[in-house]
């Protein structure tokens, strides 16, 4: 039927299902607006987020309390904590409560998007295969040259590699690893507990290649 669901996406403690239809529905914590239903109300049940009705949403993303939905003409809804910047709406204004329109994604086009439950951070490629990043900075884990946090998608223009050579981002509480197609992994933020796979607890400010990992073109 239309309403299978066909993909989930976890945040910190709420979660987003897309059904074959092109619907989004949420449940869980929504003390930021992460689930998208023009409220603060929790959500014991998985309901459906009526204003994204009729948008066609092709893929959703949960990160920390956040949420970005991204529908079939690439234009990017988001919802939820923005205090960092991490609803990429250009202002630090939260909570945002029902879906915004991402104003940078109107015109730069996206291809993929990576984050991670636990983060409050994400990086996206657009289709020109530029790599951008935004959100909370303070550990440096977004790869660019200072640590303030980021609420327009900026450029990453520190990578080892060209972005075409990129396989994956993934996004930690603080910190960030990248894994390209010759089998390097890079990493770059907090690495209190060695997270950044470097023999050394400072902060990665500049991507660092991770200690220990044997090179081999990823299949």
């Amino acid at each position: 039927q239309d309403t299978k669901i066909k993909s989930i996406s976890l945040g910190s403690d709420h979660s987003l299902f897309l059904n074959q239809k092109g619907q989004v529905l949420s449940c869980g914590n929504n003390e930021y607006g992460q689930l998208g239903q023009g409220d603060k109300n929790n959500r014991s049940t998985a309901t459906l987020i009526s204003s994204l009705v009729g948008n066609n949403i092709v893929s959703i993303h949960a990160f920390g309390n956040t949420s970005l939905v991204i529908d079939q003409q690439s234009l990017v809804h988001s919802f939820g904590d923005n205090q960092f910047g991490q609803g990429a709406l250009d202002h630090f204004t939260t909570p945002i409560l029902s879906a915004q329109v991402v104003p940078y994604f109107k015109s730069h086009k996206i291809q993929q998007l990576f984050s991670n439950s636990m983060a409050q951070h994400a990086f996206a490629i657009l289709m020109d295969r530029t790599l951008v990043a935004w959100g909370i900075n303070e550990f440096h884990q977004l790869g660019v040259s200072h640590n303030e946090s980021i609420c327009t998608p900026t450029q990453v223009s520190t990578l080892a590699h060209n972005v075409s050579d990129l396989v994956q981002i993934v996004c930690g509480g603080f910190h960030t690893l990248a894994l390209f197609k010759n089998g390097s992994v890079w990493s770059v933020g907090d690495n209190q507990y060695f997270q950044c796979g470097t023999d050394s607890e400072e902060i990665k400010k500049t991507w660092t290649q991770v200690v220990g990992i044997n090179k081999g073109r990823v299949v």
